[in-house]
């Protein structure tokens, strides 16, 4: 008797930690593959949007912080990517580091510092998960809209190009994907997509972002 007393109560138990386990993690959630989006305040416009479209077929992470510069996204990259190990990772970093100080006319991170960044960031992803990896390439700068802004820096559009050109000088090296958002951006209108302010954008530049995101993420997607 005391022994079919054990019995019950150690299935009870299981029962209780199964049914705990399911509600702490839906079903669809953890069959759903997962892809991190990492970027700067541009990535943060397009990433709910990006999840909006892809609700139901993808979990998409992306962190409510700013991601910075290429330093920062080095420093966060376990949390940010690693940790989560998705099936895919799209990322840039590119407009604060070439950042332009009005003091010391520096860049924030110097473009030698930037490439040797973008090839640890590759490295760091491919050694810590399996996850196809997207470089996304910086977009554009108007330079007399972004030179009205009060602060103590400036960005100029011909530091986006050579950064730009570094980054996809280390992603063709590495075998890594490009998502061109300069181009689309371009190809879009700049003054139609654009805020005034040179750097963000309006509801119609982020929905053009958002589409050319997905369009890249879900290429090989099961069921895309």
């Amino acid at each position: 008797m005391l022994q079919f007393r054990r019995f019950l109560l150690a299935s009870l138990s299981i029962a209780l930690l199964t049914s705990a386990a399911s509600a702490a993690a839906p079903t669809g959630e953890k069959t759903l593959p997962t892809v991190v989006l990492i970027g700067d305040s541009i990535r943060m416009g397009y990433a709910p949007i990006v999840a909006d479209m892809l609700k139901g077929k993808t979990h998409v992470v992306a962190a409510k912080e700013n991601g910075g510069d290429s330093s920062r996204v080095l420093a966060n990259l376990d949390q940010w990517a690693i940790a989560e190990q998705p099936a895919v990772v799209h990322f840039n970093c590119g407009l604060h580091d070439l950042k332009m100080s009005r003091k010391t006319h520096k860049p924030q991170v110097s473009l030698e510092d930037y490439e040797k960044h973008l090839r640890e960031i590759v490295d760091r992803l491919r050694k810590g998960t399996k996850a196809r990896i997207i470089f996304a390439t910086t977009t554009p700068i108007r330079d007399q809209l972004h030179a009205k802004r009060r602060g103590d820096f400036d960005r100029h559009e011909s530091d986006v190009e050579r950064y730009n050109e570094v980054a996809l000088k280390v992603m063709k090296e590495k075998g890594v994907e490009i998502d061109d958002l300069h181009a689309v951006v371009t190809e879009a209108g700049i003054d139609k997509v654009q805020r005034t302010d040179g750097t963000h954008y309006l509801p119609a530049g982020y929905q053009a972002l958002a589409k050319a995101v997905v369009k890249s993420v879900t290429k090989d997607l099961p069921g895309n």
